[in-house]
């Protein structure tokens, strides 16, 4: 059985989408993608329910949306492919830690997730996951079109006092009014 996308055209342009054309049709590494796209349909129809999919797939798409609809078949399209990258982003590098040389030096080709440290994937997954959370509540119609569904602000002050010099020898030393600063 072959996997499609909800509402991508077609695989190639998933696979494009997410700079994996490189992979073999038959291999690891492509099932994990098909495993994906899967989860991603049956987060569209527990988010969503079956009969808005089946709304939202009704809805012509255009690179160049300009009505309601059209937009939010576009947000449906990327929407789908973030959940896809979430999916990868868990699964395929357990892949390639796991498998032979042969694997290594595809996941050296691929470039979704080479040179990345574990802090910048797990800023890029909380990064997605909020944008999946806001795009599907518009395809919801929990939010209106051209409302900003959350204000997001961000304070240039620490959070902990820094430690000063000494500190990681000596430990936290008490300030001159008793306990800690």
């Amino acid at each position: 059985m072959a996997v499609k996308p909800l509402f991508i055209a077609d695989m190639a342009a998933l696979e494009a989408a997410m700079r994996l054309t490189g992979v073999p049709t038959v291999s690891d590494a492509k099932t994990i993608i098909d495993e994906g796209v899967l989860q991603a349909r049956m987060s569209f129809v527990k988010a969503l329910t079956q009969t808005r999919v089946n709304t939202l797939k009704g809805y012509a798409y255009t690179d160049d949306p300009s009505t309601d609809e059209e937009n939010l078949r576009m947000i449906a399209n990327l929407t789908e492919s973030m959940l896809v990258r979430l999916h990868l982003m868990r699964t395929l590098p357990v892949l390639f830690m796991d498998s032979a040389e042969k694997d290594e030096q595809a996941w050296n080709e691929e470039g979704l997730f080479r040179n990345k440290s574990p802090f910048d994937l797990e800023h890029e997954k909380n990064a997605l996951k909020a944008d999946i959370r806001d795009n599907l509540a518009l395809l919801i119609g929990e939010d209106e079109m051209g409302q900003l569904s959350d204000l997001k602000i961000t304070t240039m002050e620490p959070e902990v006092t820094p430690p000063r010099p000494g500190d990681s020898v000596w430990g936290r030393r008490s300030s001159v009014f008793g306990g800690t600063d």
